[in-house]
């Protein structure tokens, strides 16, 4: 494996099963964002945000590129809203690579600011405690749900509280209601 290659696995995560990008346009956004995070090319794109309903015109410095929850995503410094973000790559309307070149932060630095995260919404982080019964309980206990998770578990009755603090308030608020009653 060659030292390109190792440096490069640190720029990509999966967070789910991955898929492909759904179509020929996000592959190549993808392919290109993969080179810019390799060669630390600033890269201008347009961009569609549904939440506003507008494109909007941007310079990057593409950090990251990660998978979640049938998505990928590009994590990195947005010089529009002079703050990290996500963008969701099938959002991407027009992406050129740009000759001006960044200093990233390390991968450690990277990894923290991602490993907040419940999914890949930039909020403020927020620690959040939830209850679940006694049969939901053992789902819970099974397996590491995030990287902050403390469980207590109620011995009486079986039940569980999950303690985390995280981002993407939205996205846990489905996941908890993903459990039923």
């Amino acid at each position: 494996r060659s030292q390109a290659t190792s440096e490069l696995a640190g720029h990509v995560s999966l967070l789910s099963e991955p898929a492909p990008p759904e179509s020929i346009k996000d592959t190549i956004h993808f392919n290109d964002l993969l080179k810019a995070i390799e060669q630390r090319r600033q890269v201008r794109m347009t961009y569609y945000t549904m939440s506003r309903d507008e494109e909007t015109e941007r310079i990057i410095d593409p950090y990251h590129l990660y998978h979640y929850d049938g998505l990928w995503y590009v994590y990195g410094h947005c010089h529009y809203r002079e703050e990290n973000r996500d963008f969701a790559i099938n959002r991407i309307r027009v992406l050129t690579l740009l000759p001006s070149t960044f200093t990233p932060p390390s991968q450690d630095v990277i990894r923290r600011q991602l490993g907040l995260r419940f999914a890949n919404i930039s909020d403020e982080p927020i620690t959040v405690s939830i209850w679940f019964d006694k049969e939901s309980a053992r789902r819970i206990r099974e397996r590491i749900w995030h990287s902050s998770q403390q469980i207590a578990v109620n011995e009486a009755d079986g039940s569980c509280v999950l303690t985390m603090t995280v981002t993407g308030l939205d996205t846990v608020t489905r996941w908890v209601l993903s459990f039923g009653k």
